[in-house]
């Protein structure tokens, strides 16, 4: 019986430990959540507030024409140079954690000084990142350093400008001027990849929080699942456990009893009453009233600390929806001020245009010195990127807002490959570049698809094979047709694509390092816009590149049943 009741206890215990591991492993998921999603979100935060805040002050101090105000230059470069410093120390945290010897190491000792210096020792405490977080802020920092290096030549610049200004000297001034713009434009481009690598960073975070939520209510469902268990076994094992106490230790005592009265009663003394039972009654009872007492303070606590983790995780989640929401917010409003933006300057730079196009009839410009022919036809150039520029942001947010109208019609893609590669031909011919366009026989069938739309797909993909072969080189356009799709390809020798980054060719205002080089003016917004149409028509936009041996574009349409 010893036996018996020993091994019921046993097994009671370990049910018991199994619920209470249930309980360190709620602690374990909960503590993800609480001890490094939020205080990663929170820094990610700051970071995205410190690259706002840098950038306006930066266009404030561009945006002074005043020789006189060269004093607030200054101020504003300043409270710049102390933003880059913050962004800076931020992102160091992120990727090695706040407590750790490699981020007082970073940079110099300055990104832990500045931490401290800023009371965020013990307050925000941050832990070592994800390879993922950590890719993206190392990206963070790479194309911010390439803002804040242009900002400060932009800056540079214009201080040069005023000073020009204050002396006299126009002519210097203007080209101070210009180059701070080029500067700033560049800065810019830098500043937007900045802003989607954070917004990267606060989506990981999210589906980080989302795995550790997911396992939380696993294990809580386990955990109901355990407790309900061992409240059945409980009961079912107290009801054994009487039943046995009061066949073998309750009524056998007292028949042995019983029969000792009865032998007594016939006068015989020799009988003797035996109760062994009595000692392992008590030591039952005192037993099993532990287990209870322990399983019940175990279910207790266990409940309790459930109900207290989901209401932290709870609050966790509506801080990440907070700042998921404000997120949107953000960009909402950058889309909504490019599309205001954009049309207030179309208007003016439309007028720009027409006056520079009056002064360069030939009335007008014989008139002229040659370095002011020069001149201006830089300024109408010019004039024209921005229009172009303009116009692309424009398409880019009525993309965004689904507002894009699509005429589809019959048509040949053949016709709409001719028509395109005409543009081409001069520019081709005096770089002696050789155009193939390989037309397929027979003619293909006709595709249910908006010919302009599809036509600026053609352009824009031959104005980055023409901008990036070099001279001599040679440019292939084909296309094919398979089971109800057409497919377009348009092949070049030229530089290629860096293989690193490839995976950004199609982002807004992404452009690869070697085409900066080739060509440093442009949005970076074409190939997002061929490939948001071409999606639109159902169709599909990917590439094949090898650096320094050509890149081949392809797209494909589908050919819809015809109304």
């Amino acid at each position: 019986m010893t036996l018996l009741l020993a091994f019921v206890s046993c097994f009671l215990i370990a049910i018991a430990a199994v619920s209470f591991y249930g309980l360190v492993r709620i602690g374990e998921s909960s503590d993800i959540i609480t001890l490094e999603q939020t205080p990663l979100v929170r820094s990610i935060q700051e970071a995205l507030s410190l690259m706002v805040t840098g950038q306006s002050t930066a266009e404030q101090a561009l945006d002074i024409d005043d020789s006189a105000l060269i004093g607030k230059l200054n101020t504003l470069q300043n409270d710049f140079n102390a933003s880059a410093v913050h962004f800076k120390m931020f992102m160091s945290a992120i990727t090695w954690g706040s407590e750790t010897e490699a981020f007082k190491k970073s940079g110099g000792g300055q990104n832990h000084d500045a931490w401290v210096q800023n009371a965020l020792q013990g307050t925000l405490v941050l832990r070592e990142s994800s390879p993922k977080q950590t890719d993206f802020a190392a990206q963070a920092t790479l194309y911010y350093e390439g803002f804040v290096n242009h900002v400060t030549l932009a800056t540079k610049s214009h201080r040069e400008y005023l000073t020009s200004l204050r002396a006299g000297n126009i002519k210097q001034a203007e080209v101070a001027r210009v180059e701070s713009k080029k500067h700033m434009t560049i800065a810019r481009y830098y500043a937007d990849l900045v802003i989607v690598n954070l917004r990267e960073m606060v989506a990981t975070s999210n589906d980080e929080t989302k795995a550790a939520t997911s396992a939380l209510k696993k294990i809580e469902s386990d955990v109901r699942f355990a407790t309900s268990t061992i409240m059945l076994v409980g009961f079912i094992l107290s009801l054994l456990v009487s039943i046995f106490f009061a066949r073998y230790v309750i009524i056998r005592p007292i028949t042995r009893l019983r029969t000792v009265a009865r032998r007594l009663a016939e006068g015989d003394f020799s009988m003797h009453a035996s109760i062994d039972s009595r000692d392992e009654i008590g030591e039952l009872g005192t037993v099993f009233n532990q287990m209870a007492e322990r399983i019940m303070f175990n279910t207790e606590k266990l409940e309790t600390d459930v109900a207290k983790r989901t209401k932290e995780l709870a609050h966790t989640v509506d801080n990440l929806k907070m700042a998921n929401e404000r997120l949107q917010q953000l960009d909402n409003a950058k889309s909504d001020f490019i599309s205001v933006a954009a049309h207030q300057l179309r208007t003016p730079l439309s007028a720009i245009k027409w006056t520079l196009s009056i002064l360069m009839e030939k009335e007008s410009i014989e008139n002229l010195t040659t370095e002011q022919r020069t001149l201006l036809m830089r300024g109408y150039e010019s004039n024209e990127r921005i229009i172009r520029l303009i116009n692309d942001m424009l398409v880019v947010t009525r993309i965004e807002s689904g507002k894009v109208e699509y005429k589809k019609v019959p048509v040949h893609i053949e016709d709409i490959i001719e028509s395109a590669l005409m543009d081409f031909v001069g520019p081709a011919g005096t770089r002696k570049i050789k155009l193939v366009f390989n037309k397929p026989t027979p003619t293909l069938p006709f595709m249910y698809a908006d010919p302009d739309k599809i036509r600026s797909v053609i352009q824009n993909l031959m104005e980055n094979a023409m901008l990036y072969t070099n001279d001599g080189g040679e440019i292939t356009v084909s296309c094919s047709f398979t089971p109800g799709t057409i497919e377009v390809a348009i092949q070049d020798n030229g530089v290629g694509i860096p293989k690193l980054q490839q995976t950004s060719i199609f982002n807004k205002f992404f452009r690869a390092d070697n085409a900066l080089k080739i060509q440093t003016n442009g949005s970076g917004l074409g190939l997002f816009i061929a490939k948001s149409i071409v999606e639109k028509h159902g169709g599909a936009m990917w590439f094949e590149s090898v650096e320094h041996v050509g890149t081949t574009f392809h797209f494909t349409v589908p050919v819809s049943v015809i109304p």
